[in-house]
């Protein structure tokens, strides 16, 4: 039997143009997985490679089956990760979906039943397959499962992940002696990515653990994928950004998620977690489900009802209030309105104005890199924004915010600040 990896840095396509960056946290899954599979335990030579949006050219085709244990992610049509290719069986893991297509695509719904039941990452992913009728758990995500440290260092380093600016003055004295500040934004020394250049992020991604394992009494940041590995080796965490969107929606089960602004509450001396049991029943789905052993499906289950019993945090409340505080001033509900940013936050903005306000109209997306459309709207650069007559703009890039802004003050002179929100978060994940 042949078994399925993806190199979690390789697409079809370029995603940007210029100034790539890989997310180390990225790289980490793929890290993550090496070790699941170790566990299991899969020969490295019975391993095939797929890109992490499906393609597939690592290897020719051997007309054999190949069992991967996907951690897909779907965003839109365009961008889905499925159907893998023919040669593939997917164990759908930590799968997350951004948005529900299903309704216009049912051969992609169709493609999923045929392998249900899927390990969802979060609450929203687990909502829309349900609604379709898929058999769905929360499993949230598969980095938990790195192993736990042996050894605490005695003369510890507090790392500082990616956290905002506006903490750092609320940083007790002992802990800011200690400090480290990194980031997991690494760029990529080859662009578009080949096999080497994934396989060296990886070993970086490598690199970044064996330090926290070694060296930190405690990490401070705003990343997912700091977060749950260093939680997963028995480190001390503290989590905290200026907005939690959907994709965090599992975290509360082991971690506080602490506003930027209710920085106040903040427990500086965190519990080490123990998260055995959980790394236990992920790694056996996926060893059961690899090796189409009897008995997989129950350890989703007891996963499901592990994360059901939890006090849940509204996501994307950051994004909420700003919305309903510009509507709120307008004093209408019809407006029309653009958003300059064609990623995460385009869609998490979209969704939440559909929702709340479905008179209001999306007229245009603006993105520099971005091409084509999306929410049945073109997707223009900046240039071409005075072409589009709209009442406001949402900025949800932080790279592009100077540029939004700058355009939207050479359209609306004095006035700009009355046509735009800003709504961006320091990091994505």
């Amino acid at each position: 039997m042949l078994y399925g990896k993806y190199r979690t840095n390789m697409f079809k396509h370029e995603m940007y143009s210029e100034n790539a960056y890989c997310n180390v946290g990225d790289s980490l899954q793929g890290v993550a997985m090496d070790y699941i599979y170790s566990q299991i335990p899969i020969d490295e030579k019975n391993v095939r490679y797929i890109a992490r949006d499906g393609d597939y050219n690592d290897e020719p085709h051997l007309g054999e089956t190949i069992i991967a244990a996907y951690g897909g992610l779907f965003q839109t049509v365009k961008e889905n990760r499925i159907p893998l290719p023919a040669e593939f069986t997917p164990v759908f893991i930590s799968t997350l979906i951004f948005q529900d297509f299903f309704n216009q695509y049912p051969e992609l719904l169709k493609y999923i039943k045929q392998y249900e039941p899927v390990g969802c990452r979060d609450e929203q992913t687990k909502s829309i397959l349900l609604r379709h009728g898929i058999k769905a758990y929360l499993m949230g995500c598969f980095t938990v499962c790195l192993p736990k440290r042996i050894h605490k260092p005695t003369d510890g380093k507090v790392f500082f992940v990616d956290t905002p600016e506006e903490l750092n003055p609320l940083i007790p004295d002992g802990i800011r002696q200690k400090a480290i500040y990194i980031s997991h934004a690494i760029p990529f020394a080859v662009y578009p990515v080949t096999v080497e250049e994934d396989i060296r992020q990886k070993e970086i991604a490598q690199e970044y653990l064996d330090r926290y394992r070694d060296e930190a009494e405690m990490v401070v940041t705003s990343r997912l994928h700091a977060a749950i590995p260093c939680m997963a080796m028995g480190i001390p965490v503290i989590l905290i950004r200026d907005n939690f969107d959907f994709r965090f929606d599992w975290v509360d089960k082991f971690l506080p998620l602490y506003y930027l602004d209710e920085a106040e509450k903040i427990n500086w001396n965190p519990l080490v977690i123990d998260l055995e049991e959980t790394k236990e029943h992920i790694i056996s789905y996926i060893k059961k489900s690899c090796l189409q052993l009897p008995g997989a499906e129950r350890h989703l289950v007891e996963l499901d009802n592990f994360y059901s019993s939890r006090d849940k945090v509204m996501p994307n409340k950051m994004i909420h209030k700003k919305i309903d505080n510009l509507f709120s001033s307008l004093k209408k509900t019809d407006i029309a309105y653009g958003i300059w940013g064609a990623g995460a936050h385009c869609r998490f903005v979209q969704n939440i104005i559909q929702e709340k306000y479905p008179n209001a109209k999306l007229k245009v997306i603006v993105d520099k890199y971005v091409k084509g459309s999306l929410f049945g709207v073109s997707i223009v650069t900046g240039n071409m924004l005075p072409e589009y007559s709209i009442d406001h703009m949402f900025i949800t890039t932080l790279p592009g915010k100077s540029e939004a802004i700058t355009k939207m003050k050479e359209i609306y002179g004095s006035d700009a600040e009355k046509h735009y929100t800003v709504i961006t978060s320091r990091v994505i994940c």
